[in-house]
This record gives structure tokens, C-alpha cells and sequence, in this order.
């Protein structure tokens, strides 16, 4: 993750639970760029803001998700 990201590669995690996505979330609080969160509670409209956010973001998102 490390290297696709010095390099300015979109990343995606995928996490087993809200909960953990949150705590990684957290911990990568440091990075220049805030991760975006997707998960099984949003709506569709949150859904759709935070895709549109990732793909036009030019500063390589970092994208946790859980299943």
C-alpha cells in the first residue's frame, strides 16, 4: 500500500467491518490526503458523492471499504 501510494495510485482496502475500517481510518490520520470511507450503511446518495470524490480527486485517494 505504501508503494502504490508514493506513487500516486488510487488504493482501495477492503475491511471485514465498519468498525475496523474506522480504527484504520484513524490510524492513517497522518497522510496528506483523508482516506474516503464506504460501507454498507450509506445511502445512495452518500455512496455516489464519496465515488465521484475518489475517481475526480487528483491527489490519489486512499478508499476503505467494507463489504
Amino acid at each position: 500500500m505504501r508503494e502504490s501510494y508514493a506513487k500516486g495510485e488510487r488504493t482501495v482496502i477492503f475491511l471485514p467491518t465498519k468498525n475496523l475500517a474506522l480504527h484504520l481510518m484513524n490510524a492513517l490520520s497522518g497522510f496528506r490526503t483523508k482516506p474516503l470511507l464506504v460501507h454498507g450503511g450509506l445511502t445512495k446518495k452518500q455512496y455516489r458523492e464519496i465515488m465521484v470524490e475518489h475517481h475526480t480527486r487528483k491527489d490519489a485517494p486512499l478508499l476503505l471499504a467494507t463489504p
